[in-house]
């Protein structure tokens, strides 16, 4: 039996509620994929954010979810609040959803939940250290121009692919990465029980220079690791 309207029984928290219950159920499904791909985006080779979009669309069939596909690479929508173009519009999240709220008022009816995707583990090469990107071209992109993902909404969130490296050791990385920023950001806390070789939760509170501040932003790692190291 498919899920009533959205307009009939479903409001903006109930939504979130249910894109947190998916993106569990998607993470979960993505662990038991054999010979996943190790990038984290392509246009033309296989890629982990094309497998997830795929387990995306097995979760919802078997949660019997009928309205919560999220939209991939989309570029990000007008704040209603900017009369002009920004060029945050120009910006594609990895994965976003998006809801009208009939409770609220026309000017903030609109909401979005916004997901950005990002590998952890040791450094790819002597440029790339994934767990300092998963702050610089990650967080950052919740908190400052040109992306300012999440523009109008208090809560967004990221997946973090757990390729390699202690599990400790990467949540330490990401926090140091995040206290060296020029304005440190926030250590990310556990939410729920940490589970080797399953799915970690953190959050933390982001203060931003445009609406909505603060913006709680949630953190989803999927161990993707095969022998797992120590």
């Amino acid at each position: 039996m498919s899920q009533p309207l959205i307009s009939q029984a479903n409001t903006w928290e109930r939504y979130k509620q249910d894109i947190f219950t998916l993106i569990y159920e998607t993470l979960f499904i993505l662990q038991q994929k054999p010979n996943l791909p190790e990038i984290e985006d392509s246009p033309i080779h296989p890629s982990l954010n094309r497998e997830l979009f795929r387990c995306f669309r097995q979760a919802c069939n078997r949660l019997r979810f009928s309205y919560h596909m999220p939209t991939r690479e989309g570029k990000s929508p007008p704040y209603y609040g900017d009369d002009t173009p920004a060029e945050r519009e120009e910006k594609r999240p990895d994965f976003y959803w998006q809801f009208i709220d009939s409770l609220a008022d026309e000017a903030s009816c609109e909401r979005r939940f916004i997901l950005e995707c990002k590998r952890l583990g040791h450094p790819s090469s002597s440029a790339w250290n994934l767990n300092s990107n998963y702050v610089n071209h990650g967080i950052l992109r919740f908190l400052s121009p040109p992306h300012e993902y999440g523009k109008g909404d208090d809560t967004g969130g990221m997946i973090g692919y757990i390729q390699s490296m202690g599990l400790n050791d990467v949540l330490g990385e990401v926090n140091q990465t995040a206290q060296n920023n020029s304005d440190p950001i926030p250590l990310l806390q556990l939410i729920k029980n940490w589970e080797e070789t399953g799915i970690a939760e953190f959050a933390h509170d982001l203060e931003r220079p445009f609406p909505i501040s603060p913006f709680r932003l949630h953190h989803f790692w999927v161990d993707l690791r095969g022998e797992k190291d120590d």
